[in-house]
């Protein structure tokens, strides 16, 4: 862009004026001026996404000899190393079961269903998923890296035992990825849930109105950089739709006073499966674990899928 320019004593001119690209100049001083806001907007809204995707770290506060279990420490080896407990049962005859904790919890804080499961069981593994306890920092933990750690287990069990019956036991949204991991095929005798939620954004709405903030208004938001960063579409690491497709033994406990999965999500979970729903009342997301009524259905539950366990002549796993 040039403005037109003359000799100051002659008048002759010396520079023509020339505005052809005035309109491209002020065209992109209006998308740079619209732009930069809104990349500053989806960068916040990223970090905002990366962040949900981080739990807190808390390394286990008691081991299994604190609920008088005879264990050894066991990590599920590969990328990241899982660290965790393998625990004797008392029935040498009895399934291996394979317990799983939620989110921003660790190993530690599912023991009361190590210890119910123990009472009927040859072997109880659990561990720390990557990203929780014992574990180093992992940059995004999600459904899916729950149902890869959930597999991963499950495969370092089968080298141990391939024949045994394994139950899988999982809490929150470590039900969630037994659920995801059974249905895509790893070889699980059955599943049984705790606290699971049907969708995992019900779930996040929820939390995030706990916290004050509208949940409804900003999970859609979050939605395409979830997406981003977890690699694969919602559909597929979806609990509900994938406990539709299970084809082992499947059982849902729920606390009728959840207020982190609410009951409705038990409700629907069992509903996609037309599984058990076992209520659990006046118990909340995390007391639930150490209640007799969840210990017990645990019992009954092993009891159900694998009560011949010896008949089938395998071996001690350990």
């Amino acid at each position: 862009v040039t403005r037109e320019v003359r000799d100051r004593v002659t008048g002759a001119l010396e520079v023509a004026a020339d505005y052809s690209e005035l309109g491209w100049l002020l065209l992109t001083g209006a998308a740079l001026t619209t732009a930069l806001p809104l990349l500053a907007i989806l960068v916040v809204l990223d970090r905002f996404a990366v962040a949900l995707l981080r739990p807190r770290r808390r390394p286990p506060g008691r081991t299994p000899g604190a609920l008088g279990l005879r264990s050894r420490d066991w990590i599920v080896q590969g990328q990241p190393p899982l660290n965790g407990w393998w625990v004797d049962g008392e029935d040498p005859s009895g399934p291996l079961v394979l317990v799983v904790h939620g989110w921003g919890a660790n190993a530690a804080v599912t023991l009361p269903l190590v210890r119910a499961a123990a009472g009927v069981a040859s072997h109880v593994l659990t561990y720390d998923l990557r990203g929780h306890g014992r574990n180093s920092v992992w940059p995004t933990v999600s459904l899916r890296t729950f149902q890869s750690d959930v597999e991963r287990g499950v495969e370092a069990i089968r080298e141990k035992a391939p024949r045994r019956a394994l139950v899988v036991i999982g809490h929150s949204m470590g039900g969630a990825g037994a659920i995801l991991a059974s249905a895509a095929g790893a070889p699980i005798s059955g599943v049984l849930v705790v606290a699971a939620p049907y969708h995992i954004h019900d779930v996040i709405v929820t939390h995030l109105n706990d916290r004050g903030l509208p949940g409804r208004f900003i999970v859609p938001l979050l939605r395409p950089f979830w997406r981003l960063r977890i690699g694969v579409p919602e559909r597929e690491i979806h609990p509900g739709k994938a406990a539709a497709r299970l084809d082992v033994p499947f059982r849902v406990i729920h606390p009728e006073e959840d207020t982190r999965v609410v009951i409705a999500e038990g409700e629907a979970l069992a509903g996609a499966a037309a599984a058990t729903l076992v209520r659990v009342p006046g118990a909340g997301h995390t007391d639930v674990l150490d209640r007799p009524e969840t210990a017990a259905e645990i019992v009954r539950f092993l009891r159900e899928v694998a009560p011949g366990e010896r008949a089938s002549g395998a071996g001690d796993p350990a």
